[in-house]
């Protein structure tokens, strides 16, 4: 710098300081119109001052430097907060003397304050995540940054003064745009204040004359043209994508944005190579509200190249940067034709290797189970490439990774979900193999009572998916969880004990007897009904049933909660429904039969869940047929009903013709408005999961995949009804209006628990449907609904 140089920045400073030693911390005067054309008029004489303090921060005293920041967003702030004011602003623009002088004056004062200080860009150059935090910052405007609160002053105005102000303020940027002579920084500064401009006044942009559409339409040809090339300054670059972003985002109203957009994807995907971080993380941003807007056929072509850098780019980010370069990676797929992009087999490695080095940030790992979730759902293609992360993810099950990987188990169980929910044969067999003793390994370990509600919901689903045969595989297990004793008081393994070969079926009894124990906490029950369910046929296959029911029972008596009783209770019914005469016995002999069904009867109008109202409905209809009208066995066994005065003692099979019945009642939807449920549950689509056993929890995933096979149906659930068809046939007839069925009609296996009701009137008479208790809406709707079942 030469000494000419020095002495006019030191008069500067001299200059600076005197204003900020005056003004300090600038309080706003009144709102007046006097105070305004101050205000409006320091500003003016203070912009070459911040100018050239913007351009060469490093040779002006910090205090100096922030002491006239703080004096200019102070000031802006006051101009923008009088154009909010409709009255206050009327004030200036409704004065012929001021209006046009004031319309002209700001946005070009605007634009000298919208400078990009030299402190910004060694920040942003240090890191790219502060780039995206002013940008977020900006938009939801929270910033204190001056060029901000000038650009906000702007579309305050805009707003107030409408179209005539945006052309004035368009015609000012345009000529600094295409002035070849104007250095990067004022152009950049131009194309900031358009960026914000367009971002939030399109509705003021939209009513100015069409030939200042077609202009800016131009003009961004010409940034294409001039401001994209490799030779511009970063910044400049940078800007220019996020000004596109902000056209693509609001104008498309006014410009051919599918044209725009188009024309810049292949230059956006080459910034995504630059080395310059601001200029990607510009591609990234406007990339992300771009590329949905493009022909598909042109995103799928663009696709290797562009996932190949966006994972490139991702390997070296975090937080912020990496966040959006995850939700781009999505973005993408989603607007290609993902069928056809071809390096979609090497994605999810890619994106493992970058999920391993955030393991402990939640929000990567919400992204990336997003990503796969998508990949494994839409692209069939992609699944071989899920063989390599296997490997790991039964590290981290199994607990040999390490620590920081047991952060990601949840997010782990979510993926192998997804894996068994919508993978090939093939990917089944290779989650089993390598995933199977990992989930068993992961249940008799770990004390979370979340971690186990996902892992044994996923086991269930992942065996239902194998088929009984996973039974005879072996897993390796610490040798100490074979003692199911052990187990159930939660004793873990020694640390250096190894592991031993043992049949899938012992190691799924030592992780119910884990499970079930006193000690465990109840909450570890909420979503176990899934994985004991399938433990029943392992447990009669090796006559344990009896003892396994009791156990249950025993359990379920000490819960507290609705949520968990009902998932013991579906076990426990599907025993009473295969095998109702022995579970009876069973029960009975041991004394647990009226307290089991003392507590299981009043909560069943509060169960939900598919799979657990089918089992539970038809396990009442089982056990009404077996003990049929016999007083002297178990059905004459008295329980307690009700509560408060209205508690009563009545017989057992009385009491579960009335909770069938209201269950029925509730659930059951009538076609006739007339006896519409006011529940949301209709067992006619209930009995969609006849014929697929159970979900996994409330997800329904086997109603997605349509699981054949599954239950050894007792008569009572029969999938077959009348005229020969299906639940599945039946529920579509219905819905074509044929098949001689009422209009009232239930559907599925519920047909019998009907006409199980039905016949039982004959035996318990009359009073078994009065008043007493049932009410009268209830015992009309129960009419309709025993009539249509005896048609």
């Amino acid at each position: 710098m030469t000494v000419e140089n020095d002495a006019i920045m030191n008069a500067i400073a001299h200059e600076a300081l005197k204003i900020s030693s005056v003004v300090g911390d600038f309080q706003p005067p009144l709102a007046t119109p006097e105070s305004f054309v101050k205000v409006a008029t320091a500003l003016s004489a203070g912009a070459d001052v911040f100018r050239y303090l913007a351009a060469d921060e490093n040779t002006i005293d910090e205090e100096v430097i922030e002491s006239v920041k703080r004096c200019s967003s102070t000031r802006w702030d006051f101009i923008s907060s009088f154009f909010r004011s409709k009255i206050r602003s009327a004030a200036i623009l409704e004065d012929p003397n001021n209006s046009a002088q004031y319309l002209a004056h700001i946005p070009g004062v605007a634009l000298q304050y919208c400078i990009l200080t030299t402190s910004q860009q060694a920040e942003w150059a240090l890191d790219a995540n502060s780039f995206l935090k002013g940008e977020e910052d900006r938009e939801d405007e929270v910033s204190g940054v001056v060029r901000d609160v000038a650009a906000e002053a702007c579309q305050q105005l805009l707003k107030r003064a409408g179209a005539a102000a945006w052309t004035t303020l368009f015609d000012l940027c345009q000529s600094v745009l295409l002035d070849q002579t104007a250095s990067w920084s004022a152009k950049e500064a131009a194309l900031y204040l358009l960026s914000a401009c367009i971002g939030t006044r399109i509705n003021v942009i939209k009513q100015a004359p069409a030939e200042n559409h077609s202009a800016l339409f131009e003009l961004a040809g010409s940034i294409v043209s001039n401001d994209l090339s490799s030779n511009v300054n970063g910044h400049l670059v940078a800007r220019a994508l996020l000004f596109f972003r902000s056209v693509v985002r609001t104008c498309g109203g006014i410009m051919p944005t599918q044209r725009i957009a188009l024309q810049l994807l292949s230059p956006a995907v080459q910034t995504l190579q630059s080395r310059d971080p601001i200029i990607a993380c510009s591609a990234v941003l406007l990339l992300t509200k771009m590329v949905a807007r493009c022909p598909r056929a042109d995103v799928t072509a663009h696709s290797t190249t562009a996932l190949q850098s966006i994972l490139n780019l991702a390997q070296g980010s975090d937080h912020e940067l990496l966040y959006m370069l995850l939700e781009l990676v999505l973005a993408w797929l989603k607007a290609s034709d993902i069928r056809h992009v071809s390096c979609a087999a090497e994605v999810p490695l890619a994106v493992l290797s970058i999920w391993q080095r955030q393991l402990e940030d939640p929000n990567v790992a919400e992204l990336v189970v997003d990503l796969f979730s998508y990949m494994l759902k839409r692209a069939p293609q992609s699944h071989d490439g899920f063989a390599p992360l296997l490997p790991w993810m039964s590290s981290a099950l199994g607990g040999t990774e390490s620590l920081t990987a047991m952060c990601a188990i949840p997010s782990v169980l979510v993926v192998v979900r997804d894996m068994i929910k919508h993978g090939s044969d093939g990917v089944i067999a290779n989650v089993g193999n390598v995933l199977l003793g990992a989930l068993c390994r992961l249940l008799l370990n770990t004390e979370d009572s979340g971690v186990t509600n996902a892992a044994s919901s996923t086991l269930a689903f992942l065996i239902r998916r194998l088929g009984s045969a996973v039974f005879h595989c072996t897993v390796q297990i610490p040798a100490s969880h074979l003692n199911t004793t052990a187990a159930a008081d939660g004793a873990l393994p020694p640390l250096d004990e190894e592991d031993t070969a043992v049949p899938v079926a012992n190691a799924m009894q030592a992780i119910a007897a884990k499970m079930l124990s006193p000690q465990t906490r109840e909450y570890t029950l909420l979503n176990a009904g899934s994985f004991l369910k399938e433990l029943v046929p392992v447990v009669a296959a090796s006559q344990g049933l009896p003892q396994f029911l009791l156990t249950l029972v025993d359990r379920a008596l000490t819960l507290q909660m609705d949520s968990t009783f009902q998932e013991l209770a579906l076990p426990i019914s599907l025993m009473l429904e295969q095998q109702c005469e022995a579970a009876l016995a069973t029960l009975d002999d041991s004394g647990r039969l009226v307290p089991y069904f003392e507590a299981w009867l009043p909560k069943q109008k509060v169960f939900d869940g598919k799979l657990v109202l089918r089992h539970t409905t038809l396990a009442m209809a089982a056990v009404l047929n077996c003990i049929g009208g016999d007083t002297n066995g178990p059905g004459g066994r008295p329980i307690k009903w009700g509560k408060g005065k209205g508690r009563a003692v009545i017989q057992l099979r009385l009491a579960i013709f009335v909770a069938l019945g209201k269950q029925l009642n509730v659930a059951l939807k009538s076609k006739s408005s007339e006896y519409k449920s006011d529940t949301d549950d209709d067992l006619e689509t209930l009995s969609d999961a006849d014929s697929m056993g159970g979900d996994i929890s409330d997800d329904d995933y086997d109603d997605d995949i349509g699981l054949g096979g599954g239950d050894n149906e007792s008569p009572m659930g029969s999938n077959e009804m009348e005229g020969g068809q299906s639940d599945e046939e039946q529920v579509e007839n219905e819905k074509r209006g044929g098949g001689g069925r009422t209009k009232a009609g239930p559907s599925g296996s519920y047909h019998t628990a009907l006409q199980q009701l039905g016949s039982f009137v004959s035996i318990l008479g009359a009073d078994a449907a009065s008043g007493e208790y049932f009410t009268a809406k209830e015992i009309a709707s129960l009419q309709k609904l025993l009539g249509s079942s005896s048609r």
